[in-house]
């Protein structure tokens, strides 16, 4: 079973920390409840170019780097990047969880199969072995095992 997922949340903005990016705007780094895994990094990407692309209007870039998010935008853009931000963190956490349950099913697939296999072999040692008479009247199977 794969680790517990909980799910990536904003938790806050360091003001100190948000600098000047030339004519960019600023980067603005929001806190995040933990450091994501790389693949819900790939989801929340995935999200955020998709969303850039339907809104020519979003000009704003955004990176998770360690444990938190960085929106480069105008300081008067903010807000609006900022409902987009949480709207895409939820659906990197929605798209990141459906991975782990499809992975975690093919894992479980993939242990079931060996087990069965597993079996089988054990049930082909018994059957070959099964008829087998032996010098030693005394001597039983489950004493050589």
């Amino acid at each position: 079973m794969a680790k517990q997922f909980d799910p990536i949340e904003l938790t806050g903005c360091n003001e100190e920390s948000v600098k000047k990016d030339g004519d960019k705007g600023y980067r603005i780094p929001f806190c995040l409840s933990d450091k994501p895994p790389q693949k819900w990094q790939e989801c929340f990407n995935q999200q955020w170019k998709s969303r850039s692309k339907q809104d020519s209007a979003q000009r704003a870039k955004a990176y998770v780097k360690k444990n938190e998010l960085v929106l480069v935008s105008q300081l008067d853009a903010v807000e609006s990047h900022f409902t987009n931000l949480k709207a895409d963190i939820d659906a990197a956490n929605r798209l990141y969880l459906e991975h782990i349950e499809k992975k975690d099913g093919k894992n479980s697939e993939k242990k079931r199969k060996r087990e069965e296999k597993l079996i089988a072999e054990r049930r082909a040692i018994h059957d070959a072995l099964d008829g087998l008479t032996f010098a030693n009247p005394g001597y039983s199977k489950a004493q050589s095992a």
